[in-house]
């Protein structure tokens, strides 16, 4: 009995066995058939994936060749048009500038000879202002009467520009006189005649006397050694002290007559600043 209950569970597990295998062949089966259906589908869509790509690609390059085709004649007459509107006026202008230089030519000649006629009177002009300019230099280095009538300008100018009125607030060349009226002479013999006479008030009067001199200076400016400058300096010095001491010697102070009030000092004026500082 024993025997016969385990064939029956040998067999039991033979037949059981058996069935597995067969449910797992026939599972192996159904996915091999499943598979190759999901193949068949994958390769079905990208066939007609493909034959979409291609016919949207051709039409897409044919539209694009139309549309190509449409914007070249587009631009192409666009193009002459816009031309045309720039050409046109361009054309117009060189035309109008053309004339323009010819006429600019014609203006610029004539204002070339206009302005070539104004150099040459002006060349002229400085040459004259030139020759005047050396005859003034000339005067007022080698004319002691021409530096003594200038120096005396420059000091009437002065005066003028300080709002001083000639024969009230100062006099020039006037004689100095006593209380008589009579003219004084000096100790020369020569009429007492300083070249201003300053008023300061109604007692008191000041003498100005103009002293020039430029002949030594000049010289020095127009040195071109240091020796010669030397030599001319000291040489203008000395021009200048030779004129305090005869203006000392004057002593037109002195000659001033009651009621008038005597001051006790002469001004001395050196109408170039130049001379005066260098001194």
């Amino acid at each position: 009995m024993e025997w016969v209950m385990i064939l029956i569970a040998v067999v039991a597990m033979i037949a059981a066995a058996a069935l597995l295998a067969w449910s797992l062949k026939m599972r192996s089966q159904l996915d091999a058939e499943r598979d190759r259906g999901q193949q068949q589908a994958l390769d079905m869509q990208r066939q007609l994936f493909e034959k979409t790509i291609a016919e949207l690609k051709s039409g897409l390059t044919a539209t694009t060749e139309q549309l190509l085709k449409e914007r070249q004649r587009d631009f192409a007459e666009t193009s002459t048009k816009n031309i045309d509107a720039i050409i046109k006026p361009l054309q117009e202008n060189i035309r109008e500038m053309k004339t323009a230089m010819g006429e600019t030519k014609t203006a610029q000649t004539a204002m070339t000879a206009e302005m070539k006629a104004k150099i040459e009177e002006l060349v002229k002009q400085t040459d004259l202002t030139k020759q005047s300019a050396d005859e003034l230099t000339n005067a007022l280095k080698h004319g002691s009467k021409v530096q003594g009538d200038w120096g005396e300008q420059v000091l009437d100018e002065i005066l003028e520009h300080e709002h001083l009125i000639r024969g009230i607030h100062y006099d020039i060349q006037a004689v100095i006189k006593d209380e008589m009226g009579n003219p004084v002479h000096g100790m020369n013999g020569h009429i007492m005649r300083p070249d201003v006479i300053l008023h300061l008030d109604e007692k008191r009067d000041v003498i100005i006397d103009s002293k020039v001199s430029l002949t030594a200076f000049i010289d020095y400016v127009n040195a071109e050694t240091e020796t010669d400058r030397q030599m001319y300096l000291k040489a203008h010095l000395d021009s200048l002290w030779k004129h305090v001491q005869e203006l000392s010697e004057k002593d037109y102070a002195s000659y001033v007559q009651p009621p008038k009030i005597r001051m006790n000092y002469v001004i001395m004026f050196v109408p170039h600043t130049g001379a005066l500082w260098t001194a």
